[in-house]
């Protein structure tokens, strides 16, 4: 990590995200400048980084979906997202888009499985 990148502490981005209010019941969890959120059937890995000198924040997102039986299926995605915020404020916007992220995999996970009921994220 280059200098002028300010990691954000593990203890805070657990803390900020934990105090939060998010779908189901996740295991979170946190190393340095990168969040793990862990549902039954997904798993979020979000690396967080501070611009200097401005409230902006970039986020680069992992995400790897297990479908239930009967299919199996498995799906991954990445993506990168920037939010101006100040420090108070990420731990809510996080939590936004941890919820919004596990909305679509839930619909998704329906959309596939007809058969066996998906439990909740």
């Amino acid at each position: 990590m280059s200098q002028s990148a300010k990691p954000a502490s593990s203890v805070d981005l657990a803390s900020l995200v934990e105090s939060q209010s998010l779908p189901g019941e996740p295991e979170i969890r946190s190393v340095d400048d990168t969040l793990h959120v862990s549902y039954s059937h997904a798993d979020l890995v979000i690396k967080l980084k501070k611009r200097p000198s401005q409230p902006l924040w970039d986020t680069k997102w992992e995400v790897s979906v297990r479908e239930p039986t009967p299919g199996l299926g498995t799906w991954w995605g990445a993506w990168s997202q920037s939010f101006a915020a100040n420090r108070a404020d990420i731990g809510n916007l996080l939590a936004g888009e941890i919820t919004e992220t596990a909305c679509r995999i839930r619909n998704m996970l329906d959309d596939h499985s007809s058969i066996i009921p998906v439990p909740d994220l």
